[in-house]
Formats: C-alpha cells, sequence, structure tokens
C-alpha cells in the first residue's frame, strides 16, 4: 500500500510540473443546483470560494490536511490542503438555510484562484416552508431541504405512487436505474425522491448533472426541473449486491431528490 501511495504522489507531482506552464488560475462562475461544487487546492495558495449570501457556519467532512480560513457572517471563504492527494467536502450553511456543499480537491501546481457560487434562476414559491434551523434561530428550510431530510413539508401533500417497482422505473444511467419513490404535491412546485440502484459489477458515479432534463418523457414526469441533489452526495454507488465483496452491505443505492416547477398539478400513472 505504501509503495502504491509513493507512486500514485510521483505521478501527481509529475504531471503537475509538467503542466504547470499550462497553469492560468481563471477565476471561474459556477452555478449551484445541489451538486457539490468542486474546487482544486494546493499547499502553496489559498484558494476563495465567494457565496451568493453570507454563511454564518461550516462544516469540514474530512478536515486532517485541510486548512481554511473562515469568519462567520462573511460571504467566502479559504481553502489550503497540505495532502497532494486530498479530496474532502465541506459544508457551509448560510442565514436563510440553504446549505453549499464544496468539493475540495487536490491539485499540485495548479489550483484554483477564486471560485464565484451563484444561486440559479429564483423561483417565486408560494409554497416556501418554514422551520427551525439547525442553529437556535428561526431560520427557512427551502423544499429540497425537506426532502434531503426526510420530513413532510408544511403545505404540501404527499401522491401515491402508483405501479410496482418496474413500473415506477423513470430513467436509466448505464447500469443504474431510476425509480420514483415519493411525490409531494405544493401549489406550483412539486418534489419527487427517487431511488437509484446500481445494478452493476463495479462502483458507478451517477452524473446527475449529465441528465438530459429537457427531454419529453422527463418533462412529462418532473416538469421543469429547478433543483436536483442526491444522498450520497459524493453520487457513487457501490456494485449490485451479488458483485459485492460485502453482500450484507453492498451500498448499490441512494436517493436523488428533485424540485421542480410545473404548468398543471402532477398525473403521474407510470410509464
Amino acid at each position: 500500500m505504501t509503495n502504491n501511495k509513493s507512486l500514485l504522489l510521483g505521478v501527481i507531482i509529475a504531471m503537475s510540473a509538467a503542466s504547470a506552464h499550462a497553469c492560468e488560475r481563471a477565476q471561474r462562475n459556477v452555478e449551484f443546483t445541489g451538486v457539490p461544487v468542486t474546487v482544486y487546492a494546493d499547499k502553496d495558495s489559498w484558494v476563495e470560494v465567494v457565496f451568493p449570501e453570507k454563511i454564518e457556519g461550516r462544516l469540514k467532512e474530512t478536515p486532517k490536511n485541510l486548512v481554511d480560513h473562515f469568519k462567520p457572517m462573511s460571504d467566502r471563504m479559504y481553502f489550503q490542503t497540505n495532502d497532494p492527494i486530498y479530496t474532502g467536502y465541506v459544508y457551509a450553511n448560510a442565514g436563510s438555510g440553504a446549505t453549499y456543499n464544496i468539493k475540495v480537491v487536490a491539485r499540485p501546481g495548479c489550483p484554483d484562484s477564486t471560485v464565484y457560487i451563484h444561486k440559479p434562476e429564483p423561483v417565486n414559491d408560494a409554497d416556501a416552508v418554514e422551520a427551525a434551523s439547525t442553529s437556535s434561530k428561526k431560520g427557512k428550510l427551502g423544499l429540497i431541504e425537506y426532502l434531503y431530510l426526510g420530513k413532510k413539508p408544511h403545505g404540501f401533500r404527499e401522491m401515491k405512487v402508483p405501479g410496482n417497482k418496474q413500473q415506477r422505473l423513470v430513467y436509466k444511467q448505464g447500469p443504474v436505474q431510476f425509480y420514483l419513490e415519493k411525490i409531494w404535491q405544493g401549489h406550483r412546485l412539486s418534489g419527487f425522491v427517487l431511488m437509484a440502484e446500481n445494478q452493476g459489477r463495479t462502483p458507478y458515479r451517477v452524473a446527475i448533472e449529465a441528465i438530459d432534463y429537457a427531454t419529453p418523457e422527463i418533462r412529462r414526469i418532473f416538469g421543469k426541473v429547478r433543483k436536483i441533489t442526491m444522498n450520497p452526495t459524493d453520487m457513487r454507488l457501490g456494485p449490485a449486491p451479488m458483485y459485492a465483496s460485502d453482500p450484507m452491505h453492498p451500498h448499490n443505492k441512494g436517493l436523488i431528490y428533485i424540485v421542480s416547477e410545473k404548468p398543471n398539478r402532477v398525473t403521474y400513472s407510470g410509464r
């Protein structure tokens, strides 16, 4: 294992040195839609991440080898990592109740300079829901947060999803199949919970950002997709149980949460 890690470190350092002249470190603009935003860091430079609102707190999922500068009620954070193969997630909590997921990835010799995070096009949501935030203050949770937490959103009604598992199949991506599990219907917005199941032999990363939500079949079920996120947040699913090293805990399933705007009421009746 030690030899393999040393070899990997050598490859990373060699690749970084070879491409250093091509590294421009240009500022980037990223729209946050629930998918973790990837930022690249190294040990010699600070990466600045600018949020669309002030951040009250943050949680580092893998704090070892990650250095950050953060001041509550500021709209930006700074990152460094002294591990050339580091990957970890940071959850930044805003006063509005929104949580921004940042995926920090080591890229020695060519980190980001500044990454500006923007909110997607706003929706006038008459069904906005309120709840106590994780702090002692009162805050607002959007429908996507309620779906993720598995809580009943105020002002929404749960609709029955008819049909057996195969009839609830709405999409396929490689070896992964997506089954509709739950629908929450509001005045203008709808919330969907899907189960993603990897039926393949190898681990698979679900590319929810690559799904074409404008296709007639997807639009018929979901309408105009506004937000989407997934649990697990790294969107990686293990192989099917018959191919897993631990068949009792294959981790080949995940949940996808979608918030959409529909011109009419949801009338899903299966495929």
